[in-house]
């Protein structure tokens, strides 16, 4: 699964700052074995946390940025609108989508799953704050209430975040 970089990044601080694995997985969805692939090619690339720990794009890799994509705009939002499960009916998988589509299973892997297609509050985290602060929802903590409400049989409600309504008074109308 492809990361952006600020996850990335976040993730190989945390573990420079003596996160465990697990922890740092449960924060950003990053798993261990990827977290070093990322520290290793970080290192290759010149980060050193004993000399800097500061961090440099140049340490992290963005795959191919200049690469044409192999869908348009409206091929790719309908992929998503296809790839989206109705209730009661599963959804198509990587493969049949690929076929409609006429590329491989990897074009389309990303983006019926959505991981590029996140939203910064869907997939950034603050670190601000800990998992156990009340009002605080993040990945780890809806999962969590997910299978909660699976184990004990109770229905999930989605928490509404952020609000569907703001109240906005302009400072100079105070």
């Amino acid at each position: 699964m492809f990361f952006p970089l600020a996850t990335r990044a976040q993730a190989v601080t945390l573990k420079n700052c003596g996160y465990s694995f697990e922890n740092i997985e449960k924060l950003t969805g990053i798993k261990k074995k990827q977290l070093q692939y990322i520290i290793s090619e970080a290192k290759k690339r010149g980060y050193n946390p004993e000399v800097s720990p500061t961090l440099k794009d140049k340490y992290f890799h963005d795959g191919r940025p200049d690469r044409p994509t192999k869908l348009s705009k409206e091929q790719i939002e309908a992929l998503i609108a296809v790839s989206k499960p109705f209730e009661g009916v599963p959804r198509k998988t990587n493969a049949v989508l690929a076929q409609e589509f006429g590329v491989s299973a990897r074009t389309i892997h990303p983006l019926a799953t959505g991981s590029e297609d996140q939203s910064e509050e869907e997939g950034d985290v603050d670190m601000t704050t800990t998992s156990s602060t009340a009002d605080q929802t993040t990945f780890g903590d809806s999962l969590l209430d997910q299978l909660q409400a699976a184990v004990t049989g109770e229905e999930y409600a989605t928490p509404n975040y952020p609000p569907a309504t703001f109240n906005y008074t302009p400072l100079s109308q105070q």
